[in-house]
């Protein structure tokens, strides 16, 4: 399991209580995590940085030890290529697809209505204890709160405080924290140009 205070990265700022005590919330529970693919892609984008996939999910997988880790993304070639390592190696590793669609001449993706719907099956079939949803989306309380009330633990991730809902920031039940806050241990290597994230052995 990842120790935060080991890591001496360039652009990281180490998170350690609060990660601890989120690491407190998930111990001894079944840990399912859900990916919104597109909404973590795009918040990094936005502040020009790009995301190794593969390490994020080999950060999650060795601090939460989940029973599942579930992708929710449009079909997409890119998205499935990014994705093709993780299906061929990990075997707690799914991926939910959504149909691609024009409507008004736009293209239509989105997967909150089965995320939703995923989580709210979780929950209902006793299938999780504690849930982490990797979105910013305020959109999701609903789901959130329906978990809190039948006395599951749920944990929210957004990349920054911008992308992470008002809504989500203002439930009491609710921690979150912000995968800008371990970039240096998920973000792909050409982000550090020539330099190297130095780590501690």
């Amino acid at each position: 399991m990842y120790s935060h205070n080991k890591f001496n990265i360039k652009g990281f700022t180490p998170v350690g209580d609060q990660l601890k005590a989120i690491d407190v919330l998930v111990e001894n529970t079944k840990v399912n995590i859900y990916i919104d693919l597109s909404n973590i892609l795009f918040a990094f984008r936005n502040i020009d940085l790009e995301i190794d996939f593969l390490k994020l999910n080999t950060y999650l997988d060795d601090r939460y030890r989940p029973y599942k880790i579930i992708y929710f993304t449009p079909n997409i070639k890119s998205n499935l290529n990014m994705l093709s390592k993780l299906l061929i190696e990990k075997n707690n590793v799914e991926v939910v697809l959504k149909e691609i669609y024009n409507e008004n001449s736009k293209v239509k993706a989105n997967c909150d209505v089965e995320i939703a719907h995923r989580i709210t099956r979780d929950l209902d079939f006793d299938l999780v204890d504690t849930l982490i949803l990797v979105s910013g989306d305020g959109d999701f309380v609903t789901v959130l709160d329906y978990a809190n009330k039948l006395g599951k633990k749920a944990l929210s991730v957004a990349v920054t405080k911008k992308s992470c809902s008002i809504l989500i920031k203002r439930r009491n039940y609710l921690k979150y924290f912000l995968l800008t806050d371990i970039k240096g241990l998920i973000l792909k290597d050409e982000n550090f140009e020539n330099e190297k994230p130095p780590i501690e052995t």
